[in-house]
């Protein structure tokens, strides 16, 4: 008659039996239950055995109930309800608490839900998100994500180059890390670790006295973010969510504050003497999550309420001054700068904050991923490394990441630079392609463009192209690892055959109202060819109102000589005048030279030469004709070349005649003698007297003369140097041909001492001067002429030419001791022909050796001699043992200006100690014994008969007395 609590759990394995909340016996077994359809009270499954008592109060579960459970359950006065389910399943769970009373009164709580979430989420870039460490011009990249959780309601955000300055999670009991990358840990003072977070655990404050403290400078100066999830317990006072800066915070003072005002959230700056405000401008409510974000840069606030831009501020001024802020209180989250009122009543989570402005798609996404995917475009970016690091987590605080990445934006292209080819002329197909290029990143492509046709370089190394005759176009790109071109370009031509025209014209300058005659000599030099030239056309203009001769001379030049052959078959010759004002044309036909009488080919250096006179017309001072040369020459390749040449001739009122000789001493033709006169023509007096003369480069001038001829009173005076004119050192240069000079610059307005720094018609000045020439050569060397005429008032100017040929550097070796016995030397002298002078800088070098017939080296030596004065050299050899009998050959190789020369000559070898060789010795010591005493008998014989010769003729004189 009493009421008894029973109760029997089972977990799978073991049965335990309690009675009125109390454990009474226990048994294990593994009984497998088949529940039938039917379930039955009072009574087992047959039928019988019927419960004779009242039952109340049956329930049934599917799990085993703790002993807690069991004792509240039997009765809750006594043990209060307080259990922990544990090992629960990843998924969504539902609870509802029920009390009963004796009465059979009940009552429930709500059904509340929990969900066991403990896998983290994941998270990975996509498309078109760059891949690591990837080379960009563009100055923005696109970042796209994808999460995949169960729980879609998670949060995700990027941190780009590390602008995420604070990340406060706040998910166990010691949590105040700051999980960013740059460590700003809080320090607590009075707050508490809740699991009721929005993202796993949070921090609470119970607004007396709580607060963290973090003490880092972590607010940027000109631009930034905070974010943060909030859930207030009171909207009866203002509460400081973080807060930076100086003062109470409220009022006078600099500060950067988030702010629960009331019902309102604030987001404050306040530097001195001013406030910028934004606010929610709506309510909200207490025990809900609200996520809080303001950004700013330095015009403009923004503050997002749930993902949602409620409020914008373009009065904003975003520099952060941040003096006067307290030094050791530069953030505190929920209470003011110096922690001494309005301290926060609620619970925060999540707090970030970061040194940049988040867009509206980053908060969005950072608010619920699940409704607002994370895709952003970060632009503006300048040159340099950025990294990059996508965060998620989830509600039940799970937190995964991608990868960090590198984005490299270079938008500077390579610099770049072709050396090879320039803008010249080629004489070959064949050229050298050389180049710099250079990136801070790298290259990666080259590719050169010729004349429209690409090819890749495929290691962007140094190469050959192959060009084509006429002009050429060269392009070469090369892009860095980003993919910034950089394009250098240079036109040049080739020119399988090179063309030098020269005309030269005595005079070259003419007296105003004259006629006179005029020498002209056009030149046409081969100055360079791959093959042999066989035809040249050459077309010679005379102005319209000059007369020809028609005593037209062309003439051949070999360079290798120096020698001038006239042209005598094989080439035509013809005059044609043109019509009306057009000049007369002197066109020179050679179609091949081969047939002509020179029976061969214009190689490399040579040149055809026109000669004729021609008569000018009486030209006005200062009028001007011109003449033209067009010339085409054909190899035997037939690639064909065209040039041409202008040249004027004018007339002055006063002109400067002049004529340069050179006398080449034929003993030694190094040593020359050179003549220059200068002449003037023109009742004008010409001042300003100005002379250049060229000379091969190197030589030496000695025993130099210059006189002055006055006219007007047939006297002649000696001009001296630094008193009546100035010369100076020689200035050196290249003449159009290449060919090295010295130029020596006569200055005759230094002073007059010996006469008046004028010459008037017919005065001149002689130059007299001995020089020694550096070597051998063919040189058409020109000397220049200026003057002033004071009464036309202009510069007068001419030129004139001398062709100078001087034999080449050349040896002569001759062998003293054409016969040699093994182990002894060998004797040959050297001489060199024209070498040396004063000048003679360089040295002769000398290799000489001793070869067999067939080129083999057997010994040789080498020397180096000056040869100012000595010309000659004696050079030995000693002969190695060893060396057979037979000819050999000696060698010299002598280098000298650059310029090469080799002569041989043989001698023999015998060997003196062989046993057949002193045989032959004493035969031919017995010959020479033999022939003497021939010759001693015959001469004995002689004095006898001369003898009686003398006697005779004494006898017939004594007979005739």
């Amino acid at each position: 008659n009493q009421w008894q609590h029973i109760i029997i759990t089972f977990n799978g394995s073991r049965f335990k039996l309690y009675e009125n909340g109390a454990y009474k016996a226990s048994r294990d077994d593994t009984v497998l239950f088949n529940y039938p359809s039917n379930l039955r009270f009072g009574t087992i499954g047959s039928g019988t055995d019927y419960f004779n008592g009242t039952i109340d109060e049956v329930k049934i579960w599917n799990r085993a109930l703790t002993a807690a459970e069991i004792n509240a359950s039997y009765n809750a006065g006594l043990y209060r309800l307080e259990t922990n389910i544990t090992n629960l399943k990843e998924g969504t769970h539902t609870y509802t608490a029920y009390a009963q009373d004796l009465a059979g009164n009940i009552n429930q709580t709500d059904t509340r839900t929990l969900t066991v979430d403990t896998t983290d989420p994941f998270i990975e870039f996509i498309d078109p998100t760059a891949e690591n460490n990837t080379y960009q011009k563009e100055n923005y990249t696109y970042i796209n994500t994808t999460v995949t959780d169960a729980n879609p309601n998670s949060t995700v955000f990027i941190d780009w180059n590390r602008s995420l300055v604070s990340w406060w999670r706040f998910d166990n009991d010691t949590d105040l890390t700051d999980h960013s990358t740059y460590s700003n840990n809080g320090t607590n003072s009075g707050s508490t670790y809740t699991e009721e977070g929005k993202f796993g655990g949070a921090r609470s404050f119970d607004g007396d006295n709580d607060y963290i403290d973090a003490n880092y400078d972590i607010i940027g100066n000109n631009t930034g973010t905070i974010e943060v999830w909030v859930k207030t317990r009171s909207l009866s006072n203002r509460y400081f969510i973080i807060h930076a800066g100086n003062g109470g915070g409220w009022g006078p003072g600099p500060e950067l504050s988030f702010i629960l005002d009331y019902s309102t959230i604030r987001f404050r700056h306040n530097p001195e003497g001013m406030t910028y405000e934004i606010d929610t401008s709506t309510s909200i409510s207490k025990d809900i999550w609200y996520y809080l974000v303001a950004t700013w840069n330095a015009t403009e606030a923004n503050l997002y309420k749930n993902g949602i831009l409620v409020s914008t501020d373009n009065t904003w001024s975003g520099t952060i001054n941040k003096t006067g802020w307290f030094p050791n209180r530069l953030f505190n989250i929920g209470t003011n700068a110096d922690a001494t009122l309005r301290y926060w009543n609620g619970t925060i989570d999540e707090l970030r904050v970061w040194n940049r402005a988040l867009t509206a798609a980053e908060i969005n996404a950072s608010y619920n991923a699940g409704l607002y995917r994370l895709e952003t475009n970060y632009t503006n970016l300048a040159e340099g490394t950025y990294t990059y690091t996508a965060y998620t987590q989830d509600l039940a605080g799970n937190v995964n990441n991608t990868e960090t990445r590198t984005l490299n934006i270079d938008t500077t292209a390579p610099t770049i630079s072709i050396q090879s080819p320039t803008a010249t002329t080629y004489g070959t197909l064949q050229i050298d392609l050389n180049y710099s290029a250079t990136d801070t990143n790298g290259i990666s492509t080259c590719i050169y463009e010729l004349n429209g046709a690409n090819t890749t370089l495929p290691t962007c190394a140094n190469t050959t192209i192959t060009a084509v005759e006429g002009n050429n176009n060269l392009k070469l790109y090369v892009n860095d690892t980003a993919d910034n071109w950089n394009m250098d370009e240079v036109d040049f031509t080739v020119s399988l055959i090179s063309l030098q025209i020269t005309k030269l014209l005595n005079p070259d300058i003419l007296v105003a109202g004259e006629n006179e005659t005029i020498d002209v000599n056009t030149t046409v030099k081969v100055n360079q060819t791959q093959n042999d030239v066989y035809s040249i056309n050459i077309t010679d203009e005379i102005p319209y109102d000059f007369c020809n001769s028609t005593d037209i001379t062309v003439y051949f030049k070999n360079s290798t000589t120096a020698e001038w052959t006239e042209l005598t078959s094989g080439l035509t010759v013809d005059i044609i005048d043109l019509a009306q004002d057009n000049n007369t044309q002197i066109q020179v036909n050679i179609t091949n030279i081969s047939e002509t009488n020179l029976a061969g080919y214009i190689k490399e250096n040579d040149s055809i030469i026109l000669t004729y006179k021609m008569t000018s017309s009486q030209l006005d001072s200062g009028e001007v004709r011109v003449m033209y040369t067009n010339v085409s020459a054909k190899d035997t390749n037939s690639n064909l070349k065209s040039d041409s040449f202008m040249k004027n001739i004018s007339a002055s009122g006063a002109v400067l005649r002049g004529t340069k000789s050179i006398y080449i001493n034929p003993a030694n033709p190094q040593e020359i003698t050179v003549t220059i006169v200068v002449d003037a023509i023109g009742d004008s007096g010409l001042s300003e007297i100005l002379l250049s003369d060229f000379l091969p480069i190197g030589a030496t001038i000695n025993n130099k003369t210059v006189t002055f001829y006055n006219n007007s009173n047939s006297q002649t005076y000696s001009l001296y140097n630094d008193t009546d004119y100035h010369l100076g050192n020689p200035a050196q240069d290249d003449l159009p041909d290449g060919i090295q000079v010295d130029i020596y610059h006569y200055n005759f307005t230094y002073n007059y001492t010996n006469w008046s720094g004028t010459l008037y018609n017919n005065d001149s000045i002689t130059i007299i001067y001995n020089a020694t020439i550096l070597g051998g050569g063919s040189w058409l060397l020109p000397t220049i002429l200026g003057g002033y005429d004071p009464i036309y008032k202009t510069h007068i100017r001419t030129e004139m030419y001398t062709d100078v040929n001087i034999p080449l550097f050349d040896i002569i070796l001759k062998i003293l001791t054409k016969t040699v016995s093994i182990g002894n030397p060998v004797t040959a002298l050297l001489t060199m022909e024209n070498v040396g002078g004063p000048k003679a800088k360089v040295d002769v070098m000398i290799d000489y050796a001793i070869k067999t017939q067939d080129g083999q080296h057997i010994t040789g030596s080498t020397d180096t001699i000056a040869v100012t004065d000595k010309k000659e050299r004696i050079l030995d050899l000693n002969l190695p043992k060893g060396v057979e009998e037979g000819v050999y050959t000696f060698e010299a190789f002598v280098t000298y200006t650059g310029r090469e020369a080799m002569s041989t000559r043989d001698f023999e070898v015998i060997d003196y100690y062989r046993p057949e060789k002193d045989n032959n010795n004493l035969t031919y010591i017995g010959i020479i014994i033999i022939l003497l005493i021939i010759f001693f008998i015959r001469q004995q014989s002689y004095t006898i008969k001369k003898r009686n010769t003398h006697a005779r003729n004494n006898n017939m004189k004594h007979f005739e007395n």
